[in-house]
């Protein structure tokens, strides 16, 4: 047997004493890198540089502005974890854009106003309200709606009052910050005083959201897992799919940095959304319906992000299915414009996830798919159906490059049948073969794949036509997750007698 190698000791020191070299190849374990990555528009007063990514602890006020919206969804997030290491890609609003507009009428009829009250209005989920005294005047009544929703530092729009209607401007233009949803009353709660009546219309629909491209740019190969994607126009899918694409984007070969993105439709209802289901196919783009919701689309991609980083992120938790969990920060629709379950299966199968609500008002997910839902000839394919599969794809294939990297550094390669002794440095297939089915082994145990023996079966390592490199074939059956239970309910009204 050869003498044992120690890098930096050279062979034949003379010297007398104990030389340690240390070798790290065996105490390595696997340490996932995972970031909450939030696209949004930041506010004219922000700090932060446009374009260009930056980690938020706890400063997201003054780096996007109180009211924007990188700032609403930093605080979804922390609603899920507040640990989480939380980056942004602010971005400006689009040259081209424009705001959205409201006008909130008020009428008020004094033969009707016979007791004091209040009247308000509901944005995005919070109440703005104003006292109502006796005599007031319409234009009183607007006047102190304005004052209360300019007096609020997170208020999504800001207000002007003339002649009994207030004017509502969204902070931010664009479709998806137009997207802000306005009402008088929430689950029946917020009728104004007898006599005063409130009104809401939309005088103006906000248009262009910001390319992305240029900021995306940026972010090189810096590792990003969970992305909340605001956006849901053209554009902004097809740039996202560019992102992530599998043959140059983020979960090309060459790059192998991955992630997924995350994003909303607030305003669909179901035919609306079962027919912009049929506009995508992106394994990489998970996109949630919630009709009706308070909770602007941005906030609901930020809550799915969360989400992501807290029950996706490390095994064995990435396996479980996501039905029940909570989505902390998000308004639940009221009962007439929650999804039964007729139109949860329909949308299953147009690539939208969909929720439930508890008798809490708790927001809850029920099932999150990916976009994707045919193959390159346009046959149906469910190969990528669950988001579950994706987490699992990602901390598979990083669990395995971490332990194969870690084992084997810097080695010679040798065909088998050749001695491999201690301090050599060196491998064969056939040691790079056990090794990655130890691998697997220590991914069941975590629950992320199953059925180990098929896998060493189905493994493939050998030596390519390049001496110097190796084609290996993994084979993961990833593990399922139990979602549905078919049972037969067999009654008898007297069971047969036996002997």
């Amino acid at each position: 047997m050869p003498d044992i190698t120690i890098p930096g000791l050279p062979q034949g020191v003379r010297v007398p004493f104990l030389y340690f070299g240390v070798d790290n190849s065996q105490a390595g374990y696997f340490q996932s890198a995972e970031r909450v990555l939030l696209i949004g528009q930041m506010a004219g007063s922000g700090s932060a540089t446009p374009g260009e990514p930056v980690q938020i602890i706890g400063n997201e006020a003054a780096l996007f502005g109180a009211d924007s919206m990188l700032a609403d969804m930093v605080r979804i997030v922390r609603k899920k974890s507040g640990f989480a290491e939380m980056w942004a890609l602010p971005l400006q609003d689009s040259p081209a854009a424009i705001k959205s507009v409201w006008t909130l009428t008020c009428t008020v009829d004094n033969t009707e106003l016979t007791s004091p009250g209040t009247a308000g209005v509901f944005i995005g989920g919070v109440q703005y309200a104003v006292a109502v005294l006796l005599n007031d005047t319409a234009a009183v009544v607007a006047s102190g709606l304005a004052a209360a929703i300019n007096a609020d530092p997170l208020a999504k729009v800001s207000a002007s009052a003339n002649a009994g209607v207030v004017t509502l401007t969204a902070n931010h233009g664009g479709e998806t910050a137009g997207e802000i949803d306005i009402r008088v009353t929430y689950n029946k709660v917020g009728a104004p005083v007898q006599g005063v009546s409130l009104s809401v219309a939309q005088t103006v629909v906000g248009a262009s959201n910001p390319d992305m491209t240029a900021a995306l740019a940026t972010l090189g190969d810096e590792p990003y897992k969970w992305v909340a994607l605001p956006y849901t126009d053209v554009i902004s899918r097809a740039t996202s799919r560019a992102f992530f694409d599998d043959m140059n984007g983020r979960w090309a070969a060459m790059r192998m940095v991955y992630g997924q993105a995350f994003s909303a439709r607030t305003t669909d209802t179901p035919a609306e959304l079962v027919q912009f289901g049929g506009t995508n196919n992106d394994q990489h783009l998970s996109v949630l319906g919630l009709y009706g919701t308070p909770s602007s689309p941005w906030e609901v991609s930020a809550a799915l992000a969360a989400y992501a980083l807290v029950h996706l992120s490390d095994a064995p938790e990435l396996s479980r299915p996501e039905q029940t969990i909570e989505l902390p920060g998000i308004y639940a629709p009221e009962i007439a414009d929650r999804f039964n379950k007729n139109v949860r299966e329909t949308l299953y199968y147009k690539g939208i996830g969909a929720t439930t609500v508890d008798q809490a008002g708790v927001v809850r997910l029920d099932r999150l798919l990916t976009t994707y839902q045919v193959n390159g000839m346009g046959a149906a394919d469910n190969s990528y159906l669950d988001i579950n599969t994706m987490a699992q794809i990602m901390y598979f294939i990083e669990y395995m490059n971490t332990g194969i990297m870690t084992a084997f550094p810097r080695v010679a390669l040798k065909d088998d049948g050749n001695p491999v002794f201690p301090g050599q440095y060196a491998v064969t297939p056939s040691i790079i073969r056990a090794h990655v089915i130890a691998l697997a082994d220590q991914l069941a145990d975590l629950n992320v794949i199953e059925n180990v023996d098929e896998f060493a079966n189905l493994l493939l390592v050998q030596r390519d036509s390049d001496p110097n490199c190796m084609d290996i074939i993994l084979p993961p059956d990833f593990v399922n997750q139990w979602r549905i239970g078919k049972i037969l309910v067999q009654f008898y009204n007297q069971y047969p007698a036996t002997n």
